[in-house]
């Protein structure tokens, strides 16, 4: 992979996710300028509602996190939406098996989800999250329970204060990895003056929804990451600057 020295990122990722990411920029010689756009708190949850499921399926590292492990019965199928959440899982002492396609069409494809009459499936996930998967699995015949364990809050910032420091830092890239992250980011620029600078700048996003809004939005540069994964993130930045 190519060193990506030329840039500065703006890494809009939660603070607490972000160190990852910025270490993989740093080892290939590219600067990083942390800008959270939101952050994430817990959400008190009925845990009896997490009794006697056949499934479970954990949407993000946060939905990892903000669940206890102690919850999952021996023996439920568990299921990850990516490897970083896989991992997530792993390191609470959980095996899951993870779709060849980091998202909700990838879950809805794996073999152990396409019969699952009368199964109840339980999906643990962020406040406001899609609902493709509780439609398409309720219409294959399962009862699907939503467990909302956290919430993402914006971010404000006095830009007026910060906006010169991100143009002393040189700033010549933007990461968003969500897109109520993208949202947030427009809502933070949406001063004129900061809003032209900002689409201006190349923008990397992790799914085909986030690009054709930052299309709409006006972003002049678009690329978009294989998946969601930190390390596809860097050879999406590798892409850009060669």
């Amino acid at each position: 992979m190519h060193n990506i020295t030329s840039i500065t990122v703006l890494n809009t990722r939660p603070e607490h996710q972000s160190q990852h990411l910025t270490e993989l920029i740093t080892q290939k010689g590219g600067v990083v300028f942390n800008f959270p756009v939101m952050d994430i708190e817990p959400i008190c949850f009925d845990t009896a509602e997490t009794d006697n499921v056949d499934a479970i399926i954990f949407t993000s590292v946060n939905a990892v996190n903000y669940f206890s492990a102690r919850l999952i019965e021996a023996g439920v199928l568990t299921i990850a939406v990516g490897p970083a959440t896989q991992k997530a899982l792993r390191e609470k002492k959980c095996e899951a098996i993870c779709p060849a396609q980091f998202n909700s069409e990838g879950i809805l494809a794996l073999p152990e989800l396409q019969l699952i009459a009368n199964k109840k499936i339980m999906i643990i996930c962020g406040e406001n999250s899609r609902l493709i998967l509780k439609d398409e699995l309720g219409r294959r015949g399962a009862h699907v329970t939503i467990i909302d364990v956290y919430r993402r809050k914006k971010i404000k910032y006095d830009m007026s204060a910060v906006f010169p420091k991100i143009l002393s830092a040189n700033v010549n890239v933007i990461v968003s990895t969500s897109f109520e992250s993208l949202i947030n980011l427009m809502e933070i620029f949406k001063n004129t003056v900061h809003r032209e600078w900002l689409i201006q700048q190349p923008l990397i996003v992790i799914n085909n929804k986030m690009k054709m809004t930052a299309e709409i939005i006006g972003f002049h540069k678009i690329i978009q990451a294989d998946n969601a994964t930190d390390e596809a993130i860097v050879a999406a930045l590798c892409v850009l600057v060669n």
